[in-house]
């Protein structure tokens, strides 16, 4: 927006500082939720860990670091493009905040696909947690490792389905 000219009011507000301080309340509510949400599946991955670490340790073995390393990598790259796209609108650059927004999209969509190539392996090995998950594999830590995949699929898949919400109900401008 050009200097000087302010937005424009909801008309279920007051006034532009209420409209501000409904949106402030509003994300930290947001966030709030985020925190409750992932401090309970982390709680629960810690406790279950501390219960179970040979379980847990065999199970984690499953995993493919390497896929795991690059999601990381893809996650801390695209925190760093949605913060210049905050700062590109709090500056009033469309194009620097367009440009990272879009770049924001492409990771997370790439987030997505090593996701999708994880997840498939683990549904071609039988580690879905469910009547499928092949307990025989991990010997007599097979219903521990079952719990380890039941929380590792909960809280990856749970970042996924944020992923995806975001990448829905993106701005109009960046997807037109």
């Amino acid at each position: 927006m050009p200097a000087g000219v302010l937005p424009p009011v909801s008309h279920h507000f007051e006034d532009l500082a209420q409209q501000e301080e409904s949106e402030k309340l509003g994300m930290w509510a947001f966030l709030v939720t985020e925190v409750m949400f992932f401090g309970a599946l982390f709680t629960a991955y810690t406790v279950y860990r501390n219960l179970y670490p040979e379980a847990f340790m065999l199970a984690s073995s499953h995993l493919d670091w390497k896929l795991g390393g690059l999601n990381t990598l893809v996650l801390i790259v695209s925190s760093l493009t949605m913060a210049l796209a905050i700062r590109g609108a709090q500056t009033a650059n469309r194009k620097v905040m367009l440009v990272n927004l879009v770049l924001t999209m492409i990771f997370g969509a790439a987030f997505l696909v090593v996701k999708y190539f994880e997840y498939s392996h683990k549904w071609h090995t039988n580690l879905i947690p469910g009547p499928s998950f092949d307990v025989a594999q991990f010997g007599e830590y097979g219903p521990q490792a079952r719990i380890f995949f039941s929380i590792y699929f909960a809280m990856t898949g749970l970042h996924a389905f944020h992923m995806i919400v975001g990448l829905i109900l993106a701005p109009p401008g960046v997807t037109a």
